[in-house]
């Protein structure tokens, strides 16, 4: 059921006034969903309608779903609105900004957490993201990337990462020029770079980057444009870490966006209807940049790039030596997973934002990862752990070792129908014919195929 445009549009300047009223928020998810309605109302993309989309917030103490088909039972109508639902606490498929299925409709997910830091419009914003998301996933599916390539993209290579932060640079300056010849220039420039970088990298890392800027860039584009404190596409200065590969994608898909709307305002309309697969593809259609001459680099910019590469990589080695040693130093009890060689652990889920690679088969998950096999399932929730994996691939061969150091307490085992369940702070697990060891206060669980 859907309530008419005018109510909802009552609704959202009640919520909106009762917080202005207030000086506080309280109840945030409702004063998020309303900053959402009123940004919903402006064109952002060609057939993308946010109102027309099943959201899920879980602002701290309620979970809302709102424009949902088919709300599950755990979901209670909320007096006043007929589309919007409540559940008391935190809906266990709200499990990050995302977009995910919910009672069988994909749904664009916050989990704001009762965040105060950031205002309802700026939540908004995020949520208007993550529901250009589900938009892209149901009208776009050949916009896609491959997140395990993030695990093997060349982020120790100097060179190219000079190169990249030279791209940057240009971007920025191509954002920053006073006319469309030297924006046209400066664009050009970092289209050359990125050709002369990409003949040195792999088809999995070229399509990495292209697909997630696709992907994530635009998304961000399309908050960009939401956010009632927008400021700039890519902000002085920030010449991202040597291993900020993903956060990046964000910033130039955004930067690549923000200078088509300048330097060719049709293409949205060329994108969608695949005049290109990728934005610098499409960038370098575009006839004032096919036929200007490239601004360059002097070189004294290039040789310093060169050499602050260089030390941001050794400062990056080193950075990853220390995590590791930190981590495997940090106190209290510990839990270990252990999967032999014909029972090794699957990924099902890991939050690409929240990872760090500490060498060629660790990985380090800072807030979420879900694995399993035939016979067990985990996930790990809001902490860290250490996974090392089997093969040439960190994570998509298989996990043979799973760590979780500093619990605030022992894990509890128990047994659940001839499965062992086990139990801690941020991490639950089933594993079917397991064995356990204790080595002091650290669980070992040993993992073998399931008999036949």
């Amino acid at each position: 059921m859907r309530t008419s445009l005018s109510n909802r549009r009552s609704w959202t300047l009640l919520v909106l006034a009762c917080v202005a009223a207030c000086g506080r928020q309280p109840d945030q998810g409702q004063a998020i969903l309303a900053a959402y309605d009123e940004i919903a109302s402006a064109s952002l993309w060609p057939g993308f309608q946010p109102d027309s989309l099943p959201l899920a917030v879980y602002d701290g103490r309620t979970t809302y779903l709102l424009r949902h088909p088919d709300p599950p039972a755990d979901f209670a109508p909320v007096a006043g609105r007929p589309d919007l639902w409540s559940f008391a606490g935190h809906y266990d498929a709200v499990r990050a900004n995302t977009s995910t299925e919910i009672g069988g409709a994909l749904t664009a997910t916050l989990l704001s957490g009762g965040d105060t830091t950031r205002s309802p419009a700026t939540l908004a914003a995020v949520l208007v993201h993550e529901a250009f998301h589900v938009y892209q996933r149901q009208n776009h599916p050949d916009w896609w990337t491959n997140e395990f390539e993030l695990f093997v993209y060349p982020v120790e290579d100097a060179g190219l990462l000079a190169e990249r932060r030279l791209e940057t640079e240009a971007v920025r300056r191509a954002l920053g020029a006073r006319d469309d010849t030297a924006r046209a220039c400066w664009t050009r420039c970092a289209l050359a770079l990125r050709e002369a970088r990409y003949t040195r990298m792999t088809d999995g890392s070229i399509a990495y980057e292209r697909g997630s800027e696709l992907i994530e860039g635009l998304a961000h584009y399309i908050q960009y444009l939401a956010s009632a404190e927008r400021q700039t596409a890519l902000p002085e200065g920030r010449t991202f870490a040597a291993d900020e590969v993903r956060p990046r994608t964000y910033a130039i898909g955004t930067a690549f966006a923000t200078l088509l709307d300048s330097l060719a305002p049709d293409w949205k309309a060329q994108l969608v209807r695949g005049a290109a697969t990728s934005l610098d593809e499409l960038l370098g259609q575009v006839p004032a940049v096919r036929e200007v001459a490239a601004c360059t680099f002097a070189a004294d910019e290039r040789a310093a790039a060169r050499s602050q590469a260089e030390a941001d990589i050794a400062q990056l080695l080193d950075r990853r030596l220390a995590l590791r040693s930190e981590f495997m130093a940090t106190a209290g009890p510990r839990l270990v997973i252990e999967a032999a060689d014909d029972a090794l652990l699957r990924l099902e889920v890991f939050d690409p934002a929240n990872v760090q690679r500490l060498g060629a088969t660790d990985v380090l998950h800072t807030r979420w990862l879900v694995l399993s096999n035939a016979g067990s399932r985990l996930e790990v929730l809001d902490r860290s752990a250490l996974s090392e994996g089997f093969g040439p691939h960190p994570l998509f061969n298989g996990v043979r070792r799973l760590t979780l150091t500093g619990l605030a307490r022992e894990p509890v085992v128990r047994e659940v129908e001839g499965a062992v369940v086990v139990e801690a702070p941020g991490f639950e697990g089933s594993f079917a014919g397991a064995r356990l060891e204790r080595d002091g206060t650290t669980l070992i669980v040993r993992l073998a195929a399931p008999s036949d």
